[in-house]
């Protein structure tokens, strides 16, 4: 699928995920994989890993995960391999600013000595 940069702004873009992802043990970080285009509100997705950003403007990203918790969990947005936000324990994230068309949007999760998997979500990307 072609997608347009949208015309003066940037537009709502979204990616989903249904696949199983269980992060490094220990601590370390991992890339969350398995995401997809979202048809309603479309976005590049490059290698199911990275949302790659149409237009320039400030937006808002918000991420939910659902999964299985039986250890501490921490998510984190990165832009452009920049940490812009993280959260401990929940499965939410969000944070807002300054977009520019070919940025790069990924999530990463850490988790305890067992027990996380996270087994769908979106990644939102709303103009504000």
């Amino acid at each position: 699928m072609v997608i347009a940069p949208p015309v003066g702004g940037l537009d709502r873009q979204r990616a989903t995920r249904s696949t199983s992802y269980t992060p490094p043990d220990g601590g370390g970080w991992g890339l969350v994989p398995g995401w997809v285009s979202d048809p309603m509100f479309p976005v590049v997705v490059d290698s199911g890993t990275a949302l790659v950003l149409l237009g320039n403007g400030s937006a808002t990203i918000s991420v939910s995960v659902d999964g299985a918790w039986q250890s501490a969990r921490t998510l984190a947005i990165r832009v452009n391999g920049t940490t812009v936000a993280t959260q401990s324990g929940g499965t939410t994230v969000s944070w807002s600013g300054s977009l520019s068309d070919g940025d790069r949007v990924e999530l990463w999760a850490s988790r305890g000595n067992s027990g996380v998997t996270i087994t769908a979500g979106w990644i939102d990307i709303t103009p504000v």
